[in-house]
């Protein structure tokens, strides 16, 4: 089992904040389902662990399975759903899940709603485990891609841990942007946070490293774009950093042509000195060139290490 979060001594005590019973299901914790067969219709359905929903449940066969997990303060319809959900649902024919635990993520309840990860990655597992039993001709812990914002990221990995232990280990899980504040190295057990043993393949998009996002890789590929913590447009303004992983990610969907990662083994080291660029640059001009990695959907799943990624200087949603 994964340590617990409820160990830590909760400072906060707002009475609009709430730790989760450790139960599944849980009434705080929703899962919609979306696919072009649904978004033609109702436009929304509501599944649960029970095996008449399950059965039930509209789901385009042998198909791919999108899950997509929220962060702080968000719902079905916040970051990265709104981005991501429309974007694979032009682009392919497949089933989506949202996950929505709202009531455990709300403002000001940050400390709670950090607690509250575990359960949430917990129910999200036993939901996942229930369906691919169910419903193997429509989907698969093998077909299955988890892509979880900020504390959603953490959501993600606890699901890839649980379900490893239920005897499915996902083949990909996705973190934009993992949030940092109660997941570092410092002030958690490293067992709380998203890291490579979760899946597969975990890949790690950061944008807000060292404030709102994680600084250190626990990926098998993480990508700093433009250095890692300060995006173009974003003046001033860590959430507007932290949300452009999600809509990173969202041009990789939609433009296959989209940014490219350079290898950059010494990103840590360079963006504590605070010469990122200049390291890595001169680290790429020793010897062979290095090969590019695709960032975001298209990222190889052999790809290994850190990369520094570069982006216009005035970002644009295609």
């Amino acid at each position: 089992m994964i340590t617990s979060f409820r160990s830590v001594e909760l400072p906060l005590n707002f009475t609009s904040c709430i730790v989760a019973e450790e139960k599944c299901p849980n009434e705080h914790i929703k899962f919609y389902l979306y696919n072009r067969k649904i978004s033609e219709t109702s436009g929304l359905y509501e599944i649960s662990e029970d095996e008449f929903s399950l059965k039930l449940a509209p789901l385009k066969t042998n198909s791919d399975l999108v899950v997509l997990l929220h962060g702080y303060t968000g719902n079905k319809d916040y970051s990265p759903n709104m981005e991501l959900r429309p974007a694979f649902l032009t682009k392919y024919d497949i089933n989506i899940i949202s996950v929505d635990w709202s009531p455990l993520a709300r403002s000001p309840c940050y400390v709670q709603a950090a607690t509250n990860t575990d359960i949430v990655g917990l129910c999200t597992a036993k939901l996942l485990n229930s369906l691919f039993t169910m419903r193997p001709e429509s989907v698969s812990c093998e077909r299955t891609h988890v892509i979880g914002f900020s504390l959603g990221a953490h959501c993600a990995g606890d699901t890839g841990k649980y379900l490893i232990e239920m005897g499915c280990t996902l083949p990909w899980i996705t973190g934009l942007d993992p949030a940092l504040p109660l997941f570092s190295e410092i002030t958690s057990n490293q067992e709380w946070t998203i890291e490579k043993n979760d899946a597969e393949f975990v890949d790690i998009i950061h944008t807000n490293a060292g404030w709102k996002g994680q600084l250190a890789a626990h990926g098998h590929a993480d990508f700093y774009i433009n250095s890692g913590y300060i995006q173009p447009g974003c003046i001033y303004n860590s959430s507007c950093d932290h949300v452009r992983a999600v809509e990173i990610y969202r041009e990789s969907i939609l433009d296959e042509s989209s940014y490219e990662g350079m290898p950059c083994i010494l990103y840590i080291t360079s963006f504590v000195l605070g010469i990122v660029d200049q390291i890595c640059k001169q680290i790429n001009l020793v010897g062979e060139p290095s090969e590019t990695v695709p960032v975001g959907i298209n990222v190889p799943h052999d790809a290994r290490g850190t990369y520094q990624v570069l982006t216009n200087n005035i970002f644009q949603n295609p």
